[in-house]
């Protein structure tokens, strides 16, 4: 196991993704073996970026206030002298394009529809969730929905990391959960109906958005 940077409780092990504003890393909570995913935001990028700093001290708000079962849990915030860390729950089955993709490329047949009701039923209670908190995610997309399978464990046991998921062995009858993940693009809408505010996110982008015109929580069912 080769460990990145050590921060504050939390080890950085493997480098998951990147993105132009932030790194998001495998980690591992010292206390307790515990995976977690860390993303990384550079200090000097949100000094000099109002709109990123905005929208950073957004999104940590808004994580803070969510407790459900359907969306990636905030753990902890952690700020050295260069970065700002985000501290969440590690889904072990990555994103949800992962597994379409995946079926997609070794089925001939569409995805069952066993598959499809418990992926569309649980995206639906973490939306009603955000909703009702009237926050819109505005980022609904494959990539933004991380999913979990119960048969693989998120602890590193005895300094090994766990194996990883293995699409081939996943049976409909295996448990998962889904989580609605990335919340970088969310707005508390407060005692507002709507907004107008546009983001630089043309992937699955509602219509409404797209026009211009005031919009609500319903572009995230159009995504």
């Amino acid at each position: 196991m080769i460990i990145i940077k050590k921060v504050q409780n939390y080890k950085l092990i493997e480098e998951i993704s990147k993105e132009k504003e932030f790194i998001t890393y495998l980690g591992i909570d010292n206390r307790n073996d515990k995976l977690l995913s860390i993303k990384a935001v550079l200090k000097i990028n949100v000094e000099q970026n109002k709109d990123l700093s905005n929208s950073l001290e957004e999104e940590i708000k808004i994580l803070k206030d969510l407790k459900h079962k359907n969306i990636t849990r905030l753990k902890d915030i952690a700020k050295t002298k260069n970065n700002i860390y985000i501290i969440s729950e590690y889904c072990n089955g990555g994103q949800l394009s992962d597994l379409l993709k995946y079926y997609h490329e070794t089925n001939k047949n569409p995805l069952n529809e066993i598959y499809i009701q418990k992926i569309i039923r649980q995206i639906s209670s973490g939306l009603e969730y955000i909703h009702s908190k009237n926050i819109i995610h505005r980022g609904i997309t494959l990539e933004n929905i991380a999913i979990n399978f119960d048969k693989y464990p998120n602890v590193v046991i005895k300094g090994k990391m766990p194996q990883k998921v293995k699409y081939s062995e996943i049976t409909l009858n295996d448990h998962f959960i889904l989580k609605i993940d990335n919340m970088e693009f969310s707005k508390d809408l407060k005692n507002a109906k709507s907004t107008k505010t546009f983001i630089d996110n043309p992937k699955n982008m509602a219509p409404d958005m797209l026009s211009g015109k005031s919009y609500n929580n319903k572009i995230d069912l159009w995504s």
